[in-house]
């Protein structure tokens, strides 16, 4: 589905929302939670610490990415 992608790990700061339906059916994609409201460093750290690809690539919340640009990132 996503070639050179090894893993995609979600990481929810303290949110309630039921999130593993969405992402079960995308295949390499895991969520991971913090159960206290850590913030953007320290969830990125999470994130990074189960990482297990050769790039590590951080989005926010806001930004979408579509699978044009996560291969000619990963090209780079």
């Amino acid at each position: 589905m996503w070639p050179g992608v090894k893993n995609v790990s979600l990481v929810a700061d303290h949110l309630k929302q039921k999130l593993e339906d969405y992402v079960l059916p995308l295949g390499k994609v895991r969520v991971l939670r913090t159960s206290k409201r850590e913030g953007l460093i320290r969830a990125r750290l999470k994130g990074a610490a189960v990482a297990v690809g050769d790039v590590l690539t951080f989005l926010d919340s806001h930004c979408e990415c579509t699978l044009g640009e996560v291969i000619s990132v990963h090209q780079l």
